[in-house]
């Protein structure tokens, strides 16, 4: 990227950092597909890559104004007299303006028109379109963006990662011969860097909390909990749990709060949603010391259901007195363990445990 583009992007930056006091902002890298469609030219498209900065400004709740500055590269190989193969990189400084909506506390849309200045074109290029007299690529490209991106929280951090389509809406080729638009999907990551809580971020965040301990509260503190109106009021909620529920209150440690709360850092490590099965198991009952992953061949549960794997959570302690179906009579015997199956959606439900009280599939024992 010329030195000039490098100039613009910090002017942009600090000006609108120090002036305008955006809400938040943020960090994004992500990878193009691109599809270039064209009249007359066979084109094969490549990867391409986009980094730079977003900005937000609340309009009213949930709805927000997310201007970017994104440096882009638009990256395809093109085959002018159907022959030699010219490989083309055009790099864009990006300028969307997009409308953002948060359809749910994890799930945003975004909409709007981009804006992209002076392409700088790589050495590939054949010297035909090069050293021509009259430009091959316009100076300016103009795109219609469509994202939707999924939020979380790790690390006491923000993210989302998300997913856009990009309509051209004019050819960013001058030959009038071979028009060119794009048509491209680009993944991304995205990280708040100065991300501060506001209040379309806590529901989320209080769902969360409740999530995580919903296996150890009653009915009346999750309520009370999800009534919260602010963090200061969920974190004096959930600390006043924790101390009613202390074992040892003459120390001055919480050492049944300490154990809970490392296992929610390994759901968190291990990517489980608390409400899940493995989640549920993970919160009761700690971390398993063993986890064996199992293919299975198109194995029928039931008329309905097929299993494709199995995930066996295995304990270093002495099983307990459920009975074991013919299926799992060979996985580790004797030792204390829960099933978990792959019906084909990745969700890995419980369909088996050697201790008392968890529920076992019936279908297990119909086979």
């Amino acid at each position: 990227m010329k030195r000039s583009k490098i100039v613009v992007f910090l002017c942009l930056y600090f000006t609108v950092s120090v002036f305008a006091q955006p809400v938040l902002e943020g960090l994004k890298l992500g990878y193009n597909a691109v599809n270039v469609k064209c009249q007359e030219t066979e084109i094969k498209s490549r990867a391409s890559m986009l980094a730079g900065v977003f900005f937000q400004w609340p309009i009213q709740e949930n709805l927000y104004l997310q201007p970017e500055i994104l440096y882009y590269q638009r990256y395809y190989d093109l085959h002018p007299d159907g022959s030699q193969q010219l490989g083309i990189t055009l790099e864009y400084l990006q300028v969307p303006i997009l409308i953002r909506k948060d359809v749910t506390p994890f799930t945003v849309f975004r909409i709007g028109p981009v804006v992209g200045f002076k392409p700088t074109v790589n050495e590939d290029v054949s010297p035909r379109l090069l050293n021509s007299d009259e430009k091959y690529f316009d100076n300016f490209d103009f795109i219609l963006r469509c994202d939707l991106a999924m939020c979380f929280h790790l690390f006491k951090r923000k993210f989302e990662i998300g997913a856009s389509y990009h309509h051209g809406l004019q050819s960013f080729s001058t030959d009038k011969m071979s028009r060119q638009y794009e048509r491209s999907i680009s993944v991304s990551l995205g990280f708040y860097f100065s991300h501060k809580i506001t209040k379309n971020d806590f529901p989320a965040i209080r769902q969360q909390a409740v999530d995580e301990l919903s296996y150890i509260l009653s009915s009346d503190e999750a309520e009370n909990m999800l009534q919260a109106q602010d963090s200061t009021q969920l974190k004096e909620l959930v600390d006043g749990f924790w101390s009613k529920n202390d074992t040892t209150p003459g120390t001055p440690e919480n050492e049944y709060r300490d154990e809970y709360e490392q296992r929610i850092k390994s759901l968190h490590a291990m990517n489980i949603h608390p409400r899940s099965d493995r989640g549920r198991v993970l919160l009761l009952f700690g971390p398993p010391d063993d986890i064996i992953h199992e293919p299975y061949t198109a194995i029928m549960l039931g008329m309905t259901q097929t299993i494709h794997s199995i995930e066996i959570w295995l304990y270093d302690e002495p099983a307990g007195p459920n009975r074991v179906p013919d299926l799992f009579l060979l996985q580790y015997p004797g030792q204390k363990k829960y099933i978990f199956a792959d019906f084909g959606y990745n969700d890995y439900t419980k369909i088996f445990s050697t201790e008392p009280g968890e529920v076992v599939d019936p279908r297990l024992f119909g086979r």
